[in-house]
């Protein structure tokens, strides 16, 4: 078996973590930047959208869950992540 055939045998959840990392090092990347503003603001929160989403579906099972729990998660993170945006515009 070469590498390119190895690499298209990737477990999902390695895929997943892989993903994660990725999106993590990018926020801290910015961190490190020193970049603010309204559009980093919005990235970071659409990055925490997407790392929690992640998690709740492949590690958490949400993926074989009833399309209603899938709703509330995803309500439950628009409504955290809104507060957060609200707190940060607040403070600013």
């Amino acid at each position: 078996m070469n590498d390119k055939s190895a690499m298209l045998n990737l477990r999902p959840c390695t895929i997943t973590w892989l993903v994660l990392v990725g999106l993590t090092l990018a926020v801290l990347a910015i961190g490190r930047l020193g970049l603010g503003g309204w559009g980093i603001v919005a990235l970071l929160l659409a990055s925490t959208f997407v790392k929690t989403w992640l998690v709740a579906e492949n590690f958490m099972g949400l993926r074989y869950s009833a399309l209603r729990w899938r709703i509330i998660i995803a309500v439950y993170l628009l409504v955290v992540l809104s507060g957060i945006a609200l707190a940060w515009w607040v403070a600013g």
